[in-house]
């Protein structure tokens, strides 16, 4: 049964290692481009991209061809973050995300009543040292939600920062203990998110599911590749205009995949919408 998924994208391992112990999750193979982890419930998949924008854009495309929820899945991204606008290790939801170079933005949604304290973002192509922002700054999540935006509606979209560095402490003393500390010191406070996001996810799934008549007349019937299509498509606005009518019946004297697409184009083409 599907019980919701979250899928992590992640740039460093040490960021990533915290969440990967938390949720007992296994190396799904070695050797690829980009490590993958899930585990064995599958409500928690994870990628572990790299530094920059063209990794961050790629291990996301990764974990959405490897994940067989990502359609309906929340996508998280979350790591370490440059900025001076709270004190080190603190948590920020962000609540917009700006290219530096194009000045392009993007707006993500912020789940309701989630306390953690929201911010800005700004991302870089090089490691940022110029603290005097009122914002934070990164090198992957702009990148990170361009691609997954393709793919899912932003809803289903999150970014969380913690602050690693700052005037006073450079990013370059950074140990690999202190990254997984900053990480692993937040993690209770992303349940809350974490359970949200999963019944938000459970609900899509559900939602995103074809109706079972779809298999049973694909079995007895021969539907080409775009029938197959056009029938989903009926067969939603169908139970959207008729939601106590029942389709088998209706269907009982048609013999074929043609004879069963037109009688339902005509019936739909012949419901007067009530606007008022």
């Amino acid at each position: 049964m599907n019980e919701g998924c979250i899928c992590w994208v992640v740039a460093l391992l040490p960021e990533a290692r915290s969440i990967i112990d938390k949720y007992e999750m296994k190396l799904v193979a070695k050797g690829t481009l980009h490590p993958i982890y899930y585990n064995e419930a599958e409500t928690d998949w994870l990628v572990v991209s790299g530094v920059g924008q063209i990794n961050a854009a790629s291990g996301t495309a990764s974990l959405y061809q490897a994940c067989p929820e990502a359609d309906s899945a929340i996508w998280v991204n979350i790591g370490i973050a440059g900025g001076s606008i709270a004190d080190i290790g603190d948590l920020f939801y962000i609540n917009s995300i700006r290219q530096a170079t194009t000045k392009k933005t993007f707006y993500p949604f912020i789940f309701p009543k989630i306390k953690i304290k929201n911010a800005s973002l700004v991302t870089y192509d090089f490691p940022e040292k110029n603290y005097n922002q009122d914002c934070l700054f990164d090198m992957e999540a702009w990148a990170f939600y361009k691609t997954i935006q393709k793919k899912v509606t932003r809803e289903f979209i999150a970014v969380f920062k913690v602050i690693s560095d700052n005037s006073t402490e450079s990013m370059n003393s950074l140990t690999r203990l202190e990254i997984f500390s900053l990480i692993n010191n937040n993690l209770e406070y992303l349940e809350n998110f974490r359970k949200k996001g999963q019944t938000l996810s459970k609900q899509e799934h559900v939602r995103k599911l074809d109706p079972e008549i779809i298999d049973q007349l694909m079995t007895k019937y021969h539907f080409s590749f775009s029938q197959k299509q056009q029938l989903r498509n009926l067969i939603k606005r169908w139970y959207v205009l008729f939601p106590g009518r029942c389709l088998n019946s209706e269907l009982q004297e048609h013999v074929s995949a043609k004879s069963i697409l037109s009688h339902m184009k005509f019936v739909l083409e012949e419901v007067e919408v009530d606007w008022g």
